[in-house]
């Protein structure tokens, strides 16, 4: 409802005008700036993906963490030193954090205005290269409806976590703040992949969670890539089922993440490592979403 699209609007830097009953004039907010955290059981993450935000942009515009590993860590005995190593890094952590809170704004006459950092020249076309290399690859696809949304929020997410580099940089007497320099950028698109990969193993999870059975078992029996004919053939041979069934496999397993149109009449296995990543070049993988 009104609370996705206000989001939606404050995440793209949009203002927002709150109308509430009890107020006889709406309040409007010129810069709003709305963080939002928290955590899930695995078993619910698919809740996510069939309310309706992947459609409407939400799920695009939000950040996944997801371990590697799902082993519990040991408890360390505080006895062995653990204790001291915590306690210092608690403290440099509350350090590195109240030089950052301790920044100021610009004083105006009416406002107070915010300090406004450009990236630097190298940063910039460094910039500038990573993205265009991805817009290269994307406007190779013929079909709009295979490109991801998601991968399109990506300069946006960078920019910001290049921003927020460059602060915490600063913060541990690494760099300063006149410009947001190369390595901030470096590290934001570092950033960015991790939690893309962390996405991917996500979708991974659900895929595997909420794809039935009997469009699994086609996939197993069918090559890495292949063409609708092959599939075709495969299923009627080993399963006993129709062609318009195995389309309609073909369907669920793309929406499912399992599969992805490579071209018309063609498909490619999504196949994740441990670590989540696809097994696509430069781990950036064509759209999985495919039709027919």
């Amino acid at each position: 409802g009104q609370l996705i699209e206000q989001l939606l609007t404050a995440w793209s830097g949009g203002a927002l005008d709150v109308t509430r009953v009890s107020n006889t004039i709406p309040v409007h907010i010129e810069q709003p700036c709305i963080n939002i955290i928290g955590t899930t059981q695995t078993k619910r993450v698919h809740e996510l993906l069939t309310k309706g935000f992947e459609e409407n942009g939400l799920l695009d515009r939000i950040l996944f963490v997801l371990p590697k590993s799902r082993e519990v860590p040991k408890w360390t005995d505080w006895d062995d030193g653990g204790e001291d190593r915590a306690s210092m890094a608690a403290a440099r952590w509350e350090q590195i954090l109240g030089k950052v809170l301790a920044l100021d704004y610009d004083t105006g006459e009416e406002e107070r205005m915010p300090h406004v950092l450009s990236m630097d020249r190298e940063a910039r076309e460094y910039f500038f290269s990573w993205w265009n290399r991805k817009v290269e690859r994307i406007n190779r696809i013929e079909d709009d409806a295979q490109v991801e949304s998601r991968e399109m929020k990506h300069p946006a997410q960078v920019a910001r976590l290049a921003l927020l580099m460059q602060v915490l940089r600063y913060a541990i007497d690494e760099s300063h703040l006149q410009s947001v320099d190369t390595a901030s950028v470096k590290a934001a698109i570092r950033l960015n992949g991790y939690f893309e990969d962390s996405y991917r193993r996500i979708r991974s999870f659900v895929a595997e969670d909420m794809c039935e059975d009997p469009p699994k078992v086609l996939l197993s029996l069918l090559p890495d890539t292949f063409d609708t004919k092959t599939a075709i053939a495969i299923g009627k041979e080993l399963q006993n089922v129709s062609e318009r069934t195995v389309m309609n496999y073909l369907k669920e397993l793309c929406r499912s993440r399992l599969l992805r149109k490579s071209k018309a009449g063609h498909y490619e296995k999504i196949i994740y490592d441990k670590s989540g990543k696809f097994n696509m070049t430069d781990n950036e993988p064509s759209p999985p979403d495919c039709n027919g």
